[in-house]
């Protein structure tokens, strides 16, 4: 016994969930103006999911790092300034 079915199908459904992540990062010379740029990035991302009707309560920060590169100047044999490196990694937002 044999059965045949022809024919096709489709179907749709919208997801369950989305996940939106963003990363942050700013150089600057000290760290008071890395941190006020920083914010200042931040800010701007929040104003605009507020624009777009996002619920910014939701949104979460994975990580966040300080760190300090120091440039080495080979002709003056010393250290000729220091880099401030902050980095606010996986902002993220999750819609269900």
């Amino acid at each position: 016994m044999n059965i045949i079915v022809k024919g096709y199908g489709k179907i749709t459904k919208q997801p369950d969930m989305v996940l939106l992540s963003f990363d942050f990062q700013t150089k600057k010379r000290t760290y008071e103006q890395a941190l006020s740029e920083g914010v200042a990035n931040v800010e701007k991302y929040f104003e605009l999911l507020k624009k777009l009707n996002f619920d910014t309560k939701k949104v979460k920060t994975k990580s966040f790092k300080v760190s300090e590169a120091r440039v080495y100047d080979d002709k003056v044999k010393k250290y000729v300034f220091d880099l401030i490196l902050i980095k606010a990694q996986n902002l993220s937002l999750i819609m269900m």
